[in-house]
């Protein structure tokens, strides 16, 4: 069972006391200290025989794990994390059901989340740290702090969502953001398949694609620097939202001019590759002329 899955189904079994200890323990992650024994016994004047009770079950539920072989310390694991986030979500969205994982990604695994309207939800869960060390540090800036993986995962979380709600306020297509709590990102779900796997490709699509790139680039001030026809949805109404940008960076960026032109580069050989009589180049002309007038974002 995935993490998100195995905290969803425990949502019910816990006591107070055991998220109390939960809290104490992300708290203290956030705060750069070390939550030991003895941190968890002030902060829930407990004896340390019913501490040690309490921390057996939620290591046989797999919500907590020790932080090194010397057992001094204690920190969540993600589907610790993944249950602190899920309570709160539960109750916020009336999230009634989780489904498994749909896609799984190398810093991220998605989920369905049903309300009790029938309402299907994307839910992101960020988890940084799974595959690559190094290329995660490479990668973001943030990562440079010595935080666990969880609470990096947090700010990724909130950096996408920034991101989102940056292009909605420019109007440009992208699922509408719901929230974001901890590590958890929060979409409304459209219907729709990927670029990649769009069974019709012609120029009108072309022109909706690179155009969303220019005000991406142009209003928002945004460079998605992943950009590939996995990150393009065309919903069944013919429509055409960028998703997935967590490595986005703004237009003032040293390195924007040259992750714009390689975004460029991949869509134009996608279309090249789908036989789209034109002169994509065109399309991209705007990227040629440099950035607009006014301060970059």
């Amino acid at each position: 069972m995935d993490d998100a899955l195995r905290a969803w189904t425990q949502l019910s079994s816990l006591h107070d006391m055991e998220w109390r200890l939960l809290n104490v323990v992300a708290s203290s992650s956030v705060r750069r200290r070390k939550a030991t024994l003895r941190t968890l016994q002030r902060a829930s004047s407990m004896t340390a025989d019913r501490a040690h009770n309490m921390l057996a079950r939620l290591f046989d539920k797999g919500l907590l794990r020790w932080e090194s072989p010397s057992r001094r310390s204690l920190s969540l694991t993600f589907s610790g994390y993944d249950i602190l986030a899920l309570r709160v979500l539960a109750k916020s969205l009336r999230i009634a059901y989780l489904s498994p994982v749909v896609t799984k990604g190398k810093e991220s695994d998605f989920h369905v989340g049903t309300t009790a309207t029938g309402e299907e939800l994307l839910l992101k869960f960020y988890r940084l740290g799974r595959v690559s060390f190094r290329s995660v540090l490479l990668k973001r800036d943030f990562s440079r702090s010595k935080l666990p993986w969880v609470v990096l995962s947090s700010r990724a979380a909130a950096r996408e969502a920034e991101a989102y709600r940056l292009l909605e306020r420019c109007g440009i297509s992208v699922p509408p953001l719901v929230t974001v709590e901890r590590h958890v990102l929060v979409l409304k779900s459209i219907s729709g398949s990927l670029l990649q796997y769009a069974p019709h490709v012609d120029l009108s699509l072309a022109e909706k694609t690179f155009d969303l790139l220019r005000r991406m680039y142009e209003d928002a001030g945004i460079v998605h620097v992943d950009m590939s026809p996995f990150n393009v949805l065309i919903g069944d109404d013919g429509s055409v939202y960028l998703i997935d940008f967590p490595q986005w960076i703004p237009r003032s960026h040293k390195n924007a001019r040259f992750y714009l032109e390689r975004d460029i580069k991949n869509i134009t050989a996608f279309f090249e590759r789908r036989k789209v009589t034109a002169d994509l180049s065109q399309l991209a002309k705007w990227a040629e002329e440099g950035s607009p007038n006014g301060s970059p974002a």
